[in-house]
């Protein structure tokens, strides 16, 4: 795509490779996704909580794009507001997770999603690829009530807990994780994300 922009920044011990491939305030989202990864980080149990750094890709995509991850991986034709792709077995990042029923993306089948690897290799462990899609993330804050970049604070929070083995396929699983997500974003002066009528991060 011509409009396509890569960056890299930093959030914490997370380093993040992003490719837009839609229209946006490149800086903003960012920004917000900044804040998500690293109150994740914060909010991790200690034995889970990072010493060294570790690699992210980071794809923000438009709803035909997540239509098509989303029917490839899910057999739902349809855009969803974030999908995760962990790299448990190889990094071990989580141990006590099963990642059963979880997409394995190993590193070249990353063009998948048009993630950013450049020809130099990488020597960080890899947590996995993250899939936001913008256009659906705006109108569901919208529809909550809430600034876009809440919401996409929160789908960062959420899905950087995928990549580290955490589902809600349970309510126990449930439970545990969107506990989580209302710490982290307790802890950067956010409202919990399940209050009231709000839409739920897929996967």
């Amino acid at each position: 795509m011509d409009d396509e922009r890569d960056y890299e920044f930093e959030a914490g011990l997370i380093c993040a490779e992003i490719l837009f491939e839609t229209a946006a305030d490149d800086a903003a989202v960012m920004a917000a996704l900044e804040i998500g990864l690293n109150a994740a980080q914060a909010v991790l149990p200690a034995a889970q909580r990072f010493t060294t750094a570790h690699e992210l890709s980071i794809l923000i995509c438009d709803d035909a794009a997540m239509t098509q991850l989303n029917s490839q991986w899910r057999g739902k034709a349809y855009p969803t507001n974030v999908l995760s792709f962990p790299a448990l077995l190889q990094n071990q990042c989580h141990p006590e997770a099963s990642p059963k029923d979880l997409p394995e993306v190993e590193r070249d089948q990353q063009e998948i999603l048009h993630c950013v690897q450049d020809d130099i290799p990488s020597f960080l462990p890899f947590l996995g690829d993250m899939a936001i899609c913008l256009p659906t993330a705006y109108k569901e804050a919208a529809e909550m009530g809430v600034p876009p970049a809440h919401h996409i604070t929160h789908l960062a929070i959420h899905s950087l807990l995928h990549l580290l083995g955490y589902d809600h396929e349970t309510e126990a699983e449930a439970a545990v994780m969107e506990a989580l997500e209302i710490e982290a974003m307790a802890h950067i002066g956010l409202p919990n994300p399940y209050e009231g009528d709000r839409c739920r991060p897929v996967m």
